[in-house]
């Protein structure tokens, strides 16, 4: 015969199929009043497992429906004001191979939310390949939508490089700019070897290989080859300038001898467009666009990692940190430069 038993207390109720008495289960078996008394007064009836799963699933339910509720509305509120979007692009200090601002360049090219760009400079500018490559990029992005520059305290050599890119160049009159050419450092520590009685041997597989070397003297070989070089790159920084400002080469050539220029110099010898500051350039690049009201979108900031930003923090208070164009390593280096 088979038993239903008691799962509170394990005690035998009855056989299988036989209907139990509701009165005497309750006097033979009043554990099992007592058990839903305490559950309810104490309220430790435990869930159902089906209860909790449903719960869960409705509130993830909830949550993908208020995440795809705000991007929807983000989307929309962005299709509805790209004819008033204006990306603000920033380039600070020295120019180099870690820049932020030429990953979002690439992104402000393909944006179809963004209607143009205004890019403030206040750069000497740096590194020769760097410099173009930001050239470059601004170049492109003007090729779709229209990028005006506005120059801060300096733009010169590689930072007047980059400018080159946009369609309208704006200069405050006191903007230091120009300087164009461009600069070859070659530190020499023979004489320091000497003194401290260390010397160094090199083979190579051929004569110039070991060229501008820190451990040696420059040989008169050795600066033909490299003054090549510098002349090749300030050629190819003129002929930039030249195309960009529509001004003969030989024009350019005769105002590319490193010097620098003020904004108002610049403007005279039709290197730069327009004088004024940077509101006056936000407000030509509205004027140009057809703008009422330009909603400005900010360069995100670059994640520095914490290592970096206090070891610059004590560089800069102890004073030593070194020239931005000094070098770092044993190669030449060749800048844009002011």
């Amino acid at each position: 015969m088979i038993y239903v038993y008691n799962k509170y207390n394990n005690s035998r109720l009855a056989p299988a199929g036989r209907k139990v008495n509701p009165f005497a289960f309750a006097i033979a078996f009043p554990t099992f009043f007592q058990y839903h008394a305490r559950m309810c007064a104490t309220q430790e009836i435990p869930p159902r497992r089906g209860s909790r799963l449903f719960k869960l699933l409705t509130l993830a339910l909830v949550v993908v429906i208020a995440f795809s509720a705000v991007s929807l509305f983000q989307h929309r509120h962005k299709v509805n004001t790209a004819h008033r979007r204006v990306a603000v692009a920033q380039l600070d200090g020295a120019i180099g191979g870690t820049d932020s601002l030429g990953p979002w360049l690439d992104e402000l090219r393909d944006d179809p939310y963004i209607k143009a760009v205004l890019l403030r400079i206040d750069s000497p500018g740096g590194g020769v390949t760097a410099s173009q490559e930001l050239f470059a990029k601004v170049r492109a992005v003007n090729a779709k939508k229209t990028v005006i520059v506005s120059m801060g305290d300096t733009a010169a050599s590689g930072g007047y490089y980059t400018a080159l890119g946009a369609s309208y160049i704006m200069a405050n009159p006191s903007t230091i700019t120009g300087s164009i050419g461009v600069k070859m450092i070659l530190p020499d520590f023979t004489r320091l070897m000497e003194k401290i009685g260390v010397n160094q041997n090199s083979l190579t597989s051929g004569v110039l290989k070991d060229a501008g070397s820190p451990f040696k003297e420059l040989s008169p070989e050795e600066r033909a080859y490299f003054q090549d070089i510098v002349t090749d790159l300030y050629e190819q920084f003129i002929a930039d300038v030249a195309e960009t400002r529509k001004l003969p080469l030989d024009a350019v050539r005769g105002l590319a001898d490193g010097r620098a220029y003020t904004g108002r110099q610049a403007f005279t010898l039709g290197l730069v467009d327009g004088l004024g500051t940077f509101d006056d350039a936000l407000d030509y690049l509205c004027a140009v666009e057809n703008i009422d009201t330009p909603i400005l979108i900010k360069q995100p900031e670059p994640e520095i990692p914490l290592f970096t930003r206090l070891l610059d923090a004590l560089t800069s208070s102890l004073n030593l940190r070194l020239p931005v164009d000094w070098p770092t390593g044993n190669s030449p280096v060749f800048l844009y430069i002011f």
